[in-house]
């Protein structure tokens, strides 16, 4: 595919530049509003990381071996503040993607090339979504103060970021990224059965 057949399409230093601005703006936000506590499920889940039974899935699994570590390397005192912490950078790079995502879709949907002085609705649109969705109350339960939701939200996002970029630009590499990730998405979700069955 052409790159010049595409309004708009490439993804220059300006959209990564407003990806990290809203990636580091979420990170910033949800430490200072996010709750100061953890939900009693947060903590049934640290009990079977500390061996109690096994991890019955693969993002739970995950988010038991993780907070096993952090519990033997911060210790209780310190727990509630490290899962914050953690919480806030995974949605902050969950943020990235989500403007990464949706700058690209936007970009599929401008493809007329006399709309070329246009193109700078597409960063503005995708900005603007990206801002409202990481404002949302969703997207804090995601990530309050860290679950397994939140590395299958994260799955789901890179998924289709690397699909929509091997759309563009081809790529064996590409493909397999995504298909990794949405091979995890399918031991949790039917979304993950069916973007495989997709590609």
């Amino acid at each position: 595919m052409d790159n010049k057949s595409f309004v708009g399409d490439r993804l220059r230093k300006r959209d990564l530049g407003l990806a990290l601005v809203s990636g580091i703006g979420f990170f910033f936000v949800y430490l200072i509003f996010s709750p100061r506590g953890l939900d009693p499920s947060l903590w049934d889940e640290m009990t079977v990381a500390a061996g109690v039974r096994p991890p019955q899935t693969v993002f739970a699994g995950v988010w038991r071996l993780l907070t096993a570590w952090m519990l033997s390397l911060f210790g209780p005192a310190y727990i509630v503040q490290t899962l914050r912490l953690v919480g806030a950078v995974v949605g902050g790079i969950s943020a990235v993607f989500v403007y990464l995502v949706l700058r690209q879709i936007l970009a599929y949907l401008s493809r007329v090339k006399s709309f070329e002085r246009w193109e700078w609705i597409a960063p503005l649109f995708a900005t603007i979504a990206t801002v409202c969705f990481c404002a949302g109350d969703v997207m804090f339960r995601i990530t309050a103060p860290i679950a397994p939701g939140t590395f299958r939200f994260l799955a789901l996002i890179l998924s289709l970021h690397f699909f929509l970029r091997f759309l563009k630009h081809g790529g064996l590499l590409r493909i397999l990224f995504s298909m990794i990730f949405a091979g995890m998405l399918a031991a949790e979700t039917l979304v993950g059965f069916i973007l495989p069955a997709i590609y």
